[in-house]
């Protein structure tokens, strides 16, 4: 026993240390090797509550998830929110959004700033485009008017797990990375009843 103290003593702080390293070593390399699941769509729901899962639900109708991967839902209201809409810009700039679903007001913010890819003529199957335009603005930050207006996204009739005031969008971010996936989901929405 008095062997035992007499290394402790000596190496403890040692001892703890190492024991701490490997701890850290550890957990970085179980969530860079074993729990980093694949990306295969980011989709942001602007509004304050909602059921993920069954939203999760119906996109899993269009979208194959395989071992490894995952399909990401994020939510966040913007209704008077400064704060909130820079976040979601940050997301958007970072590539780390591909389809935004909200209220026309909501989306108008993206729309005209940008952020929402533009759509081309296709068979909507009786739906209507979300239509805004750009704001430009000079050298100096000031507005000097605004592009013509383009389609931004479709009007959908309901989304699962969602309760909107009005008729929600549904838009592409305009640097969106799952380009497959977020189609199906587009068209999955386009073709809704």
């Amino acid at each position: 026993m008095k062997k035992i103290r007499k290394i402790w003593s000596k190496y403890g702080l040692y001892i703890c240390l190492v024991c701490c390293m490997v701890g850290i070593i550890g957990y970085f390399a179980n969530i860079m090797f074993f729990q980093n699941e694949k990306d295969i769509l980011n989709v942001l729901v602007l509004t304050s509550k909602m059921d993920s899962d069954l939203l999760l639900e119906e996109i899993e109708e269009a979208v194959k998830v395989d071992v490894g991967e995952e399909i990401l839902i994020k939510y966040m209201d913007t209704s008077g929110n400064e704060a909130n809409r820079a976040i979601i810009l940050t997301w958007i700039r970072a590539k780390t959004v591909d389809i935004i679903i909200g209220e026309e007001e909501q989306i108008d913010f993206f729309a005209e700033n940008g952020c929402l890819k533009e759509i081309e003529e296709q068979d909507i199957s009786g739906k209507s485009y979300y239509d805004s335009s750009v704001i430009k603005y000079d050298s100096d930050g000031d507005v000097i008017g605004r592009e013509d207006k383009k389609h931004y996204g479709i009007y959908i009739n309901r989304v699962a797990g969602v309760r909107f005031q009005t008729m929600p969008v549904i838009s592409l971010a305009v640097n969106f990375q799952n380009k497959e996936n977020a189609i199906n989901v587009f068209e999955l929405y386009i073709n809704q009843k």
